[in-house]
């Protein structure tokens, strides 16, 4: 399956015949993107060596762009490497944006789309962990659902600077007893 091939297909995901041939078995819904996103993370030598790199980083820009529509099977935010998040940045805001615009208006979901966007969201820390934090925060005061906030430990992780301390804080006040055990591995000093 070519970039080309994946980026028309984003533009009417449902539409595309591999569309519900591969089903989460959480959710029970459509997880193709999901491996188109996994197979763009693992081309990246590829698309060095064939001089698509540029053709790669505007697929998961695509892919990026259905994240609020979309099951990924936790195989978008993490497979992003800092290249691609430099270049999308203003897709990934923007797609959270919309994500939280539904949630706020009630649409239903057929899967977990705060927790995807959070994990969009920690893929930021590479680029902005300012930017990032504040993109967690923002998803997790429109939905705090304990999935959502064990799955935002992971910007607490990868943060070096204050922005992730205040992350850290806000998951350790709000969280679970799960999610304040996440924060405590590794020795993560969230005071």
């Amino acid at each position: 399956m070519g970039y080309e091939t994946v980026r028309r297909a984003s533009l009417q995901p449902r539409a595309a015949p591999w569309y519900d041939l591969l089903v989460d078995r959480k959710f029970s819904v459509d997880s193709s993107y999901g491996q188109f996103s996994a197979a763009a993370a693992d081309s990246r030598e590829l698309a060095e060596e064939k001089g698509s790199s540029a053709l790669r980083v505007e697929t998961f820009r695509s892919l990026i762009r259905m994240a609020d529509r979309e099951y990924f099977e936790e195989k978008l935010g993490d497979y992003l490497d800092e290249a691609v998040v430099r270049s999308c940045l203003p897709d990934i805001r923007d797609v959270i944006g919309r994500g939280l615009g539904a949630v706020a208006a009630g649409v239903p979901f057929r899967f977990d789309v705060a927790t995807q966007l959070v994990d969009l969201a920690n893929s930021v820390v590479v680029v902005d962990e300012d930017a990032a934090v504040e993109l967690v925060l923002r998803i997790l005061r429109a939905a705090p659902a304990g999935r959502t906030m064990a799955h935002a430990v992971a910007a607490v992780h990868r943060a070096e600077g204050p922005a992730g301390r205040v992350l850290a804080d806000h998951l350790y006040r709000g969280g679970t007893a799960h999610v304040r055990a996440l924060l405590e591995e590794d020795g993560v000093a969230w005071r």
